[in-house]
């Protein structure tokens, strides 16, 4: 039997504040060769309680618990709001599963709730079979913690069933609702209603996507794919409503996709396109591991208007095309061909002047560039 009464405590292992003030334990603890029995075992304090009462052991568990922490800012300055955690775990035999009938952790942020069943079996091995909700109602309370502007709500189910490391099925569905996270995503990008589901399987020597499908009113997305010890692939393909949603120099859908693939320790095989408004299209094609082995093909036309953004209030107009190879390790010295643009117009307002069919080519080589570019002058004569 337990009665014990401190102040103040303090220990490396707790966070600062945990058990300031008063702090009261009581109740009863034993244990035997069954295992572990808590009778009304209660942990009281000014900013935590907690409570504990049944039976644990290898083969037998009937054990309730339950922890409320007045404020989570005594375990991250950045969270706030009070936590509760209750949960009830049983286990009727050694060849059973334990079993999680109805966990539940209640925040400000949200609630986690489920059921999950855990057997043990040979050689460190466990078979899962359970399903966990979470559900956010309002992502801009997290704002501090993921330091970044968040908003929205999001609801997730995750199912698993199997075992591992042997096979193990993982099963996600969520639904987004104009979720925002600025800066890192553009607020138009996952407006309105967003479903995301994978499917999962794992094993202790590969891990395979069988289907990722993102459903959104601006981003639509699909992926399969698996990685592994002697091979790994992924086939993907995104469909983006309007790169407006990323830049104000294009309007229009964007669509793109990707085969990756490689056997063993062997360099990855990629095949990438993708296309979109005023002719953007990009490819690239090859293989891509250590320096010795990587041999791309990159072929680039895009607008130059993609520019303005970072150079305002200049502005450039026309097109930019690129024919490049980059073999070894990523770096101008690894790169060689021709980048060139011809007819295209660079406005200054800030000199009331202008470069007028312009054409520039860029012939790369060993590290080197080689330029050759010729203008007319809005004022009059040319460059070049």
């Amino acid at each position: 039997t337990l009665a014990v009464t401190g102040r103040d405590l303090s220990a490396p292992q707790i966070p600062a504040g945990l058990l300031a003030g008063q702090t009261r334990l009581t109740g009863g603890l034993s244990r035997d060769t069954g295992g572990f029995t808590l009778r009304d075992l209660v942990l009281e304090g000014d900013e935590i309680q907690a409570q504990a009462n049944g039976l644990f052991s290898t083969s037998q568990a009937d054990l309730n618990v339950r922890a409320d922490l007045r404020d989570l800012s005594l375990l991250d300055p950045r969270a706030d709001g009070p936590i509760s955690i209750a949960g009830q775990v049983t286990r009727d035999g050694e060849d059973a599963a334990y079993v999680l009938p109805d966990p539940r952790v209640e925040t400000a942020y949200g609630t986690l709730a489920g059921a999950v069943s855990a057997r043990p079996l040979s050689e460190g091995a466990v078979a899962l079979d359970g399903q966990v909700d979470l559900d956010l109602p309002d992502l801009s309370r997290a704002s501090d913690l993921a330091d970044m502007q968040l908003g929205g709500s999001a609801a997730i189910q995750l199912q698993a069933t199997g075992s591992y490391p042997a096979d193990l099925g993982l099963t996600l569905d969520g639904t987004l609702q104009d979720v925002r996270a600025v800066p890192a995503i553009p607020n138009a990008l996952l407006a309105g209603t967003t479903d995301i589901t994978t499917e999962i399987r794992l094993n202790d020597t590969r891990i395979t996507v069988t289907e990722l499908e993102v459903d959104g009113q601006a981003l639509d997305l699909s992926a399969s794919g698996g990685y592994g010890h002697e091979a790994s692939e992924l086939s993907a393909d995104l469909r983006l409503s309007n790169a407006a949603i990323f830049t104000s120099a294009l309007s229009g859908p964007v669509s793109a996709s990707a085969d990756v693939m490689r056997s063993g320790a062997e360099p990855w095989q990629i095949e990438a396109t993708a296309d979109g408004p005023g002719g953007l299209n990009a490819r690239v094609a090859g293989a891509y591991g250590e320096p010795a082995n990587t041999n791309l093909d990159i072929d680039v036309q895009a607008p130059l208007a993609l520019a303005n953004q970072f150079i305002a209030p200049r502005s450039l107009n026309g097109a930019l095309n690129a024919d490049l190879t980059l073999r070894g390790a990523p770096g101008l010295d690894a790169l060689s061909g021709r980048i060139t643009t011809a007819g295209a117009r660079l406005a200054a307002p800030s000199f009331n002047a202008a470069l007028e069919s312009l054409s520039l080519t860029a012939d790369l080589s060993a590290g080197r560039v080689g330029l050759n570019a010729n203008a007319n002058l809005s004022t009059g004569g040319q460059l070049g």
